[in-house]
């Protein structure tokens, strides 16, 4: 049983973190960039405010970033780039302008 337990352990792949920095064309970090596997897009991280992100992957494994009003980029993993920078441009059908409506309904009386 211990041999079977440590030959399944050799086989799976060594994990490492990557941190990464995502920036657009003007160089400011880009917050709430998608970063996920290609083969699994549930197992993923978004940037912070300032556009950094760690993820934990293993060798050869495809990483996504992805962001509305920017092309899709992807990266193949690799132990001896723990860290990397991107810079996204925007996608040619990008959208210029968001108008957010909400509609509710208020009962008379109340404050909220």
């Amino acid at each position: 049983m211990l041999l079977l337990t440590s030959a399944l352990h050799a086989q799976t792949p060594a994990k490492f973190k990557i941190a990464g920095l995502v920036k657009d064309t003007s160089g400011t970090g880009i917050p709430g960039v998608s970063v996920y596997f290609a083969n699994n897009r549930a197992v993923g991280t978004a940037t912070d405010s300032d556009g950094k992100f760690v993820i934990e992957a293993a060798n050869g494994d495809v990483i996504v970033l992805s962001s509305i009003g920017f092309m899709e980029q992807r990266f193949t993993a690799n132990a001896n780039d723990r860290q990397v920078s991107f810079r996204l441009r925007p996608s040619e059908g990008s959208i210029s302008e968001v108008v957010v409506t909400a509609f509710g309904k208020r009962n008379a009386g109340r404050p909220w």
